[in-house]
């Protein structure tokens, strides 16, 4: 069957696989852990006949004693090094067909002042508690990747966190764990607002599958 029209088929040649392609779109819902704790996930994604593009960008207000250099020091070393962590660890697979071009997911993070979906203080303060509206610049972008996945939907993998309610994780080393160091592992759970938001816009017939990369 030749699927047209929201679906964005790019080919219906019956020799030749079918490309889906979606709009952007913003993805703002309302997350709730086991412990009844809430907050909001949002980001831009479309899907490009060789990629999944995710788009987020965060506005800083940061504290008075804070200089505009330093500033800028730390959203060049989070913006690297949170766009390396999140992106070409999974990708999409749609069809089900094993021969199907896997789609990696990638991260655009930006740091601006117009059309942003979330607002945080910056602090100047090493030992601060760090969560996913407050942030040091003393934080690593192994800390802050971690409250990017809150942005991006995930739930915490440690105890005294906000696990899901459905399956909580204790899973230190993974990237929404509490120990996370150098290269934090990932999962297929950590993407599946992604891979869900794909889905929902794709015929049912059409399975979309998470995909482990090789991200050396």
């Amino acid at each position: 069957m030749c699927l047209t029209g929201a679906l964005a088929v790019a080919s219906c040649d019956s020799e030749s696989p079918l490309v889906f392609t979606l709009p952007l779109e913003t993805v703002n819902e309302t997350r709730v852990g086991a412990n009844g704790h809430t907050w909001r996930t949002a980001f831009d994604v479309k899907l490009t006949s060789t990629s999944v593009e995710i788009t987020l960008r965060v506005r800083l207000i940061s504290e008075p004693e804070l200089s505009r250099a330093q500033v800028e020091r730390v959203k060049v070393m989070w913006e690297e090094g949170v766009e390396r962590i999140w992106s070409n660890r999974f990708g999409l697979r749609i069809g089900g067909d094993s021969e199907s071009v896997v789609r990696p997911i990638r991260l655009d993070l930006g740091f601006e002042n117009t059309r942003v979906h979330h607002t945080v203080i910056l602090r100047d303060d090493s030992s601060a508690q760090v969560d996913q509206l407050n942030w040091s610049r003393w934080s690593s972008s192994q800390v802050i990747a971690h409250e990017v996945g809150h942005m991006l939907g995930a739930y915490d993998e440690y105890p005294e966190g906000v696990q899901n309610p459905e399956s909580p994780l204790d899973e230190r080393a993974s990237i929404m764990g509490r120990d996370a160091r150098g290269d934090p592992a990932f999962a297929v759970h950590h993407f599946e607002m992604i891979r869900s938001w794909v889905a929902g816009r794709l015929d049912p017939a059409q399975t979309v599958e998470l995909v482990p990369l090789d991200n050396t």
